[in-house]
């Protein structure tokens, strides 16, 4: 396939790919329906049935919360009124209270709970006749729903952007690629799981969309309390003097080590454009418009420009004219001028700023950049949110209108979201221009990588995994336990958390009677625990469509997921 540079990714995005998207969306599921031959008009049918008793459950249920209200209504002023007897020393007023709480209890017993039974039977009817009518209809959709493969959002993209190109699942070599070729040091994957990779490569340079599972040892507070009393000498009103009781709530705060989970998205490129270059840009925070943010982009520049002039810094960095973008695109930290300039060029410089400023197709200022050398990385924010899982679960329903409706809509937000996590590397010319060698680890290129291992361990769930003893959440780690002859793998999946220990800890609080006292803080030890479980998997490209993986049904132990098959 021919491939064709980005330029100036948030316009071509707005002038062509989201419409080519949407149209490319709806010829996939027009040609997935032709495949599956299925009745669509019978399935509508159905769910226009379905549709209208939906309703009529719903107006009855409604009906039924009004009649079932009304009871208890009843219910209260039948005991309110039975009760007038006893408290009242007329005799007239007690019978009408009694003959009232009869009425009452003779309507609640002879109309109120025949009405709520009969519409409590027509409820459950129509539940029954829905769920009916559901199983038939979902029973036309299976072929079409047996169509979604996994696969199915990367080759819409890659049909849309020609030069972004995915792999079946992340292999072995591109991850050989990125570590031997760029220098990647595995440290994006320190302290943390991955839960979905989808690696491709852009104009034959590679990279990898991840969502990943992170771990740090934060803090949290634990407080505890103690009531103190004692007794005072104090003037009473009678002016004379007297002991009087008083009392203390003491509180008292011990912080302590504390395990901290959070899911990161980010990308990972590699590219030999300006190959020493090193630098950090964060987000910027200064977009909006309005007076604060001119005073606060000033002041920003001003800093910028005499960190520039600090000849005694061993910083090189030097301002460059435009200002806008220093500004918004901060990189001090930056190592290289000559490469940072060839890299970042006057239409690299525009088409990044595009992408910062804009608050209504892309997700603005939302990413931040780390250059190290050949390795880029992007941490957008909108990714950490975003479902970078492409399960194609997620496309099936028993209704067809609402099933492309779906498959249009989850494929759209997909595409958006990874462009737009990928586009500030887009937006740099000069990484397009670069390519880089090919086949080089022809050996390993149908084999999955240790990222791919851990994203299925974590999709069998980490309770499959953890420790019995342990309390928190999980960090999967795999290793390659030994290959076998049939072209099976025997993974190593090491389960890493915490057990909590009890503990109490005494502080000394001075309280209001002048002595110190100690106030017990219970607290959490947390220790760490971890559990090796070994998982087969094997590699077999062709289950990455969804009907070869209905004759592998997925368990509790066993799942069939990205062309790969594993089971533990």
């Amino acid at each position: 396939m021919m491939q064709t540079t980005v330029y100036d990714p948030l316009e071509r995005y707005k002038n062509e790919y989201c419409d080519l998207f949407l149209k490319n969306a709806q010829e996939a599921f027009d040609e997935l329906f032709k495949q599956a031959k299925i009745d669509k008009e019978k399935n509508q049918s159905l769910c226009l049935e379905i549709f209208n008793q939906s309703n009529e459950r719903d107006s009855l249920a409604t009906s039924r919360s009004h009649w079932g209200l009304w009871r208890i209504i009843c219910g209260i002023l039948a005991v309110g009124s039975a009760l007038i007897w006893p408290i009242t020393e007329q005799t007239t007023p007690g019978i009408i209270g009694l003959v009232a709480a009869g009425a009452l209890l003779f309507y609640i017993l002879a109309f109120l709970n025949k009405t709520i039974h009969q519409l409590d039977g027509k409820i459950q009817s129509l539940e029954a006749d829905i769920q009916k009518k559901k199983e038939e209809a979902l029973q036309i959709m299976q072929p079409l729903n047996d169509l979604f493969g996994w696969d199915i959002p990367a080759k819409l993209i890659q049909k849309t952007v020609p030069n972004l190109e995915f792999d079946p699942f992340f292999t072995q070599t591109r991850l050989a690629e990125l570590e031997n070729e760029f220098g990647y040091d595995g440290s994006l994957n320190e302290n943390s799981s991955i839960l979905f990779a989808q690696s491709g490569e852009i104009n034959g340079n590679p990279f990898v969309v991840a969502d990943s599972k992170t771990f740090k040892m934060g803090c949290k507070t634990y407080t505890g309390r103690r009531t103190i009393s004692w007794y005072a000498s104090s003037i009473g009103p009678n002016g004379k003097r007297q002991m009087v009781r008083r009392s203390q709530v003491l509180t008292a705060s011990i912080t302590k080590p504390y395990p901290e989970y959070s899911n990161v998205g980010f990308v990972l490129y590699g590219n030999d454009a300006a190959p020493h270059l090193e630098f950090t840009r964060n987000r910027s925070q200064l977009t909006d418009d309005g007076f604060l943010q001119n005073f606060r982009r000033k002041k920003k520049l001003k800093e910028l420009k005499k960190f520039s002039q600090n000849l005694k810094d061993e910083s090189q960095y030097t301002l460059m004219n435009n200002h806008e973008f220093e500004t918004l695109f901060e990189t001090k930290d930056r190592t290289d001028e000559v490469e940072y300039r060839l890299l970042f060029t006057a239409l690299a410089q525009k088409q990044m700023l595009s992408l910062i400023k804009d608050k209504t197709l892309s997700y603005g200022d939302d990413f931040v950049f780390f250059k190290q050398k050949k390795i880029n990385a992007i941490f957008p924010r909108h990714l950490t949110g975003s479902t970078l899982d492409t399960n194609p679960t997620q496309f099936a329903d028993y209704d067809f209108n609402r099933c492309k409706r779906n498959f249009v809509r989850l494929n759209q937000e997909y595409f958006r979201s990874v462009y737009f996590a990928m586009a500030p590397l887009l937006a740099i010319p000069l990484y397009q221009q670069m390519r880089t060698r090919k086949n080089i680890y022809a050996d390993s290129q149908k084999k999955s990588s240790s990222w791919e291992w851990e994203s299925l361990a974590n999709y069998l769930g980490e309770a499959q995994f953890q420790h019995a003893q342990c309390v928190t959440d999980n960090i999967l780690k795999t290793t390659l336990k030994k290959e076998m002859p049939s072209g099976k793998s025997a993974i190593d999946v090491t389960a890493f958390g915490f057990r909590g220990e009890p503990r109490t800890e005494r502080v000394q609080v001075f309280g209001g009677d002048g002595r110190y006292h100690s106030v017990p803080v219970q607290w959490i030890e947390y220790l760490p625990v971890s559990k090796t479980t070994t998982m087969i998997i094997e590699e077999k490209e062709e289950m990455n469509q969804g009907l070869v993986c209905k004759y592998l049904p997925e368990s509790a132990n066993t799942i069939c997921r990205r062309g790969i098959f594993a089971r533990i």
